[in-house]
Order: structure tokens, then sequence, then C-alpha cells
């Protein structure tokens, strides 16, 4: 759907971590062990780590200072543009509901926003909006919306890995509390897909609040992106 471009939406990798003031979800700790991160036909996972990501912190941290000044400077257009996409999440009794949030999100323009990784710092939702941009800013954007409007910790993740064309992306996941299923919403369809029926994708990491979980791949026919760098995006 959208070009091959080297730039920045594959550091996905320093994402991550630990931050829970985002939204006040209701999840514990021990809710936490009691799941899985989504399976998909490519892929198995191999092991989790816990840890922190310096990049997904700092955008989360930015979000909330943003926030705390009603995202001051922010085009009237955009901040509307957001809150519509949080309430599209709320009160939804079924991950098929979610189908006019992930439109919402999509609907930003894409763009490239640089070919210079180092660069590049992963975008709040509202200068995604504002400013447009690559699939880790569809991403982080949906997973903010979500976590606004009520979803827990435990439903949420990030995931990062590459196309079929070895191209680097990012999409969300969210898990069904009725029966534990995982779907996912991704920049390039406005369809809500079950992972375990993606075939166009090769996960690499999935990441939430306080884990990172590792997929067991063939390496020698995708090589993992770098935790700390990243190639094409789309």
């Amino acid at each position: 759907m959208k070009p091959s471009l080297v730039g920045y939406c594959f550091f996905c990798c320093t994402v991550l971590l630990g931050v829970s003031s985002v939204h006040a979800a209701s999840d514990t700790a021990s809710s936490e062990d009691k799941w899985q991160p989504p399976s998909y036909p490519s892929s198995s996972i191999l092991l989790e780590n816990q840890g922190a990501s310096p990049r997904l912190l700092s955008v989360l941290e930015r979000y909330q200072v943003l926030k705390g000044q009603n995202f001051d400077g922010f085009p009237l257009y955009a901040i509307e543009s957001w809150q519509y996409a949080i309430t599209q999440g709320e009160n939804m009794k079924s991950v098929s509901q979610l189908v006019s949030l992930n439109a919402s999100i999509n609907q930003v323009p894409y763009r490239s926003r640089s070919n210079r990784i180092d660069d590049l710092q992963w975008p709040t939702p509202l200068e995604f909006i504002t400013s447009g941009g690559e699939c880790i800013g569809y991403a982080i954007a949906k997973f903010l919306a979500l976590r606004e409007s009520g979803w827990l910790r435990s439903t949420t993740l990030i995931v990062v890995g590459r196309l079929l064309d070895d191209t680097p992306h990012a999409v969300v996941v969210v898990r069904s509390l009725q029966d534990s299923e995982w779907f996912q919403l991704d920049n390039r369809t406005d369809a809500i897909v079950p992972t375990r029926h993606v075939n166009n994708f090769i996960p690499f990491f999935a990441l939430s609040d306080t884990f990172i979980w590792i997929y067991k791949h063939d390496e020698s026919k995708s090589p993992a992106p770098s935790l700390d760098r990243g190639g094409g995006h789309e």
C-alpha cells in the first residue's frame, strides 16, 4: 500500500515498558502473568524479558506533559481527531467494534519523516496527527488511544517485525477478553484480523508496558532488526 522507504519507523525495538501512568488501567502484575502475546503463523515465542525502552518511555512521558497542558499549541483539528479516536475505543464490548478506531487513525496521511534514523524520535499522537508519519506513528497512536479509552494493559501490545519483502513494520494488537483471541490493527488496512490468520507479517518483538517478547523465526530468510537501529518501514 505504501512504498518501502529508508527511515525511522523501525527502531521499534527500543520500544516499551514500565509506564503505567499513561492510563490508570486496573491490571495488576499478577494478571500480566496469566496471558501470552499473540501467535502468528510464521513465528513462535522464544523468550520474554523485562526492561524499559528509553524511546517508548520518552514518547509516553512527552504525551503526559502535552496532555497536562491540554495539548496547547496543536491545531484544533488534531485535538478533535485525537479525542474522536479515543471515543471510538470507549465502551466497546468486542474487538470487532474497534474497526472505527483503526480506520480513524489510518486516515492520518502517511509521510516519510526522515532518512536519518538518529535524528528522529517517536511521535506522540498529536505530533503524528498534525504532521503525518510512518507505521510506528500509527501504532503509538492506536496503542495510546486504546489505553486512554480504558483498555487494560494486558490487552494491548505493539508488535514490530517485517513484511514479506523485508520492509520493517509495526502494528498494534488487541486481545479479546471474551476468548483471548488476538487481533491486529494495521495502518495498511482498516480491517481487523486475528493474528493467527496474518500471513504477510513476520513478528520479531511484542511489546507491552512491562515486557518484551522475542519471536523465534528463520533468520536466514529475514534477519531480525536491531533493538537500537532500523531500516526501511511501511
